[in-house]
């Protein structure tokens, strides 16, 4: 009984706020044309949709369509989700409870910070998906572990200066791989394995740390060299003042001995 109440009591906590989210739908959705069924829907949000902090959740869809023309007929037939050009620094929760079919996500130009697996395993269906042109930096171990159908990772025009040298290892479906614009890596998709190699090699956790040692080499040393000096300069000014002490001491002897003479 107290572990779940205590179950609550965080799940509560990292829930700080709800919103809706505002959905223009249209039909059909580029790159995925295999579907097989009812006629497939997109989402674009079109209006203000704001997420600063972690912990928002996403608790309601809202259709800003002018008309009924473009309405799916089920929730389950919209398979894609396009944001751009709004203030998203997390992707919030609730969006997959909502969109449990969802096959592309596309989060650009929304200064993005960062994405976590929990972010991401909200959608174990997705096989495009486009985030460029954001803030990201850092790609984490295992962040694709539950999104293991994506075709097509667009990660340009991020800050990347790290990326998780096992991150792609298990996506077998993966054809395409765009990194043009960061700061460990320029390459796009042109040859997986190449891209996949040259993560490794230049954006792997590894590889960073090296490059830190290598960088802060020089600045050892100089602080070697540095702690000598300062044991030298003690040193000496021990040395000065204790031959002032000494020098002191002899006057003063000398002046008692004389001065019954005087």
């Amino acid at each position: 009984m107290i572990y779940i109440l205590f179950s609550i009591i965080l799940l509560l906590s990292t829930v700080t706020s709800a919103i809706d989210i505002p959905c223009s739908y249209s039909k059909g959705s580029k790159n995925i044309t295999d579907i097989k069924g009812p006629e497939k829907f997109e989402c674009s949000v079109l209006d203000k949709f704001e997420v600063k902090t972690r912990g928002v959740a996403v608790y309601n869809i809202k259709n800003t369509n002018s008309t009924q023309t473009h309405r799916p007929n089920s929730i389950e037939d919209v398979i894609a989700l396009k944001i751009g050009f709004k203030l998203l620094n997390f992707i919030p929760s609730g969006i997959g409870r909502l969109l449990p079919k969802l096959l592309k996500l596309k989060v650009t130009n929304c200064e993005l910070k960062e994405v976590m697996q929990v972010d991401l395993m909200q959608f174990p269906h997705l096989r495009i998906l486009e985030l460029s042109t954001n803030d990201i930096e850092v790609i984490g171990k295992d962040l694709f572990k539950f999104n293991p159908s994506l075709e097509l990772i667009d990660l340009n025009y991020n800050n990347i200066k790290e990326i998780a040298g096992n991150v792609f290892d298990d996506l077998k479906h993966l054809k395409y791989l765009r990194l043009t614009g960061n700061l460990c890596t320029q390459l796009s998709s042109e040859n997986i394995q190449k891209i996949i190699k040259n993560v490794k090699e230049m954006c792997s956790g590894t590889a960073h740390k090296s490059q830190k040692d290598d960088d802060n080499e020089p600045k050892k040393h100089k602080k070697l060299d540095v702690s000598h000096g300062t044991k030298f300069w003690i040193f000496v000014g021990f040395g000065v003042v204790s031959g002032f002490i000494v020098a002191g001491g002899l006057i003063l002897i000398v002046y008692r001995i004389i001065k019954p003479s005087i």
